[in-house]
């Protein structure tokens, strides 16, 4: 039996197969778990490219990384290393819940609760993978052990419904283990200074903000011709990396822009490692880039409200948005008043979206305070993780009492 002081101080070990500082949903919950009095620590990988992304402190100093991965047969030889490397240090650490945050940590979960049947567990699928094809036995492995985890699990979060409501379906799971929580910010980010008004005429620039991963999906060469009819005084600012499947992408958008003699009016300032530093960025901005892509792909990318943080980061900031003119979009922010929508295919419907904000800065100073508004009361990570929170203390609780 444990002590009356460990039972003070449970202890929650987030697991993830990349770096946890990429994910500000993890660091919230952290957060969120450090303030109600849990011990936090939190396991990942080595990443390229998203390296020098870091929690802020103390959640950086409990966070452990394990080496990058590799290709080929010492990848696969790693990611087992990894799997077993995260199930020892859970029993050193006496987890009291473990806390999966995608499906390649699955069978984590699935040893680490056939080894301590009382031990909580959280999966957290922040991106839903594609059913394996036939004859792929590494991926059909890894989804089956998601699916059994799922099923094991005392808590299933989603950062929407459609996505949540979809694993429940697909694996017969009751809808009381279902919570959803958007990847918003925190209160804490929310800006503190009143917002200025929109400086037309002003010699200053008017910054067009992007963050986030760096690819054609979400930052279209359409954006950068966009550019080129727009007023001189807008500028565009992009902030992020290129994951593995992009690399070199930027490099186009720069050969891009200086072909449209654009070079002088976008900024690539690359990876931002804090997220203060980040939010600072959207400070000196006026208005953010959310933009999906108007036919997607697979489930990620078609029910991406909710899941995409960078809406509501430049929200909190005081930002208006550009989004893709999806009805989803549309229903979540243009008709709360916060954004503009737009075909992200099209310069022509990017330039009239951004320039819409030249022509009415009132229009674009009242959308700024709305969407604080929202941050405020609702699309904050406090508020929306809070359930999640409280059905687990109440777990714990329950089998501290029965022991």
């Amino acid at each position: 039996m444990r002590n009356n002081r460990a039972l003070d101080k449970p202890t929650v070990v987030f697991v993830q197969f990349t770096n946890p500082g990429a994910y500000p949903p993890i660091e919230h919950a952290a957060e969120l778990f450090s303030k109600a009095g849990w011990s936090v620590r939190l396991l990942g990988v080595s990443v390229k490219g998203v390296d020098a992304l870091r929690m802020a402190e103390p959640l950086h100093q409990r966070t452990l990384l394990f080496g990058r991965p590799r290709s080929g047969l010492l990848g696969k030889l790693h990611y087992l290393a990894f799997l077993g490397f995260a199930v020892a240090m859970a029993l050193r650490w006496r987890a009291d819940c473990l806390y999966v945050s995608d499906a390649l940590v699955s069978p984590v979960g699935l040893l680490l609760a056939i080894i301590r049947p009382r031990v909580l567990i959280v999966y957290h699928e922040h991106d839903s993978p594609e059913r394996p094809a036939s004859g792929r036995l590494f991926s059909s492995l890894v989804y089956w052990a998601r699916n059994r985890l799922a099923r094991r699990a005392d808590l299933v979060v989603a950062p929407n419904r459609h996505r949540g409501v979809a694993l429940l379906a697909e694996n017969g799971i009751a809808s009381d283990r279902l919570f959803v929580a958007f990847n918003c910010p925190s209160l804490a980010e929310i800006r503190s200074a009143p917002v200025p008004r929109l400086p037309i005429g002003a010699s200053a620039p008017l910054w067009i903000l992007y963050h986030g991963s760096i690819v054609p999906d979400r930052l279209p060469p359409a954006v950068v011709e966009a550019l080129a009819l727009l007023p001189r005084e807008f500028c565009l600012r992009v902030i992020g990396y290129e994951p593995a499947g992009a690399r070199g992408y930027v490099d186009a958008l720069k050969a891009h822009s200086q072909v449209l003699g654009l070079g002088d009016r976008i900024e690539f300032v690359g990876t931002v490692p804090s997220r203060s530093d980040l939010l600072g960025f959207a400070d000196v901005s006026h208005v953010g880039l959310a933009l999906m892509p108007m036919a997607p792909g697979d489930i990620n990318m078609e029910h991406m409200t909710g899941a995409s943080n960078k809406a509501f980061d430049y929200l909190a900031r005081g930002l208006p948005l550009i989004v893709s003119d999806r009805p989803d979009w549309v229903s979540m922010f243009v008709n709360q008043g916060v954004a503009q929508a737009c075909d992200p295919r099209s310069p022509k419907s990017i330039a009239a979206a951004v320039n819409h904000f030249l022509r009415s800065p009132d229009q674009h100073y009242q959308s700024a305070q709305t969407g604080i508004g929202l941050i405020r009361d609702q699309w904050n990570y406090e508020h929306q993780f809070a359930p999640v929170l409280t059905h687990l203390e109440a777990l714990l609780h329950q089998k501290s009492a029965s022991r």
